[in-house]
């Protein structure tokens, strides 16, 4: 009985460290995503931020599904560009 409480704190104690890990990198792209400007960063806040709806975004800045992908699109490329200069979340 006590060789399983060990194991299962232990195995505990290991999520509980993940969670963190998860937790930080989570707060780490969603401090990128609101340093991106204009529209583009107004679609990734919507869209992961906020968990808007394509459907929901497009309503609210009044572009077609074509103008927000397009937009969406540029924004992935604008923080893959900032990950490419080394803002990564390992810091």
């Amino acid at each position: 009985m006590k060789k399983d409480r060990a194991n299962i704190e232990e195995k505990l104690t290991v999520w509980e460290k993940r969670l963190v890990e998860v937790s930080d990198t989570r707060k780490k792209i969603l401090d990128l995503i609101t340093e991106i400007p204009g529209l583009e960063g107004e679609v990734l806040t919507r869209r992961y931020v906020h968990r808007e709806n394509w459907e929901e975004i497009c309503e609210g800045i009044h572009y077609s599904w074509t103008g927000v992908f397009r937009i969406h699109d540029r924004a992935l490329r604008m923080v893959q560009d900032r990950l490419d200069q080394g803002d990564t979340f390992d810091s």
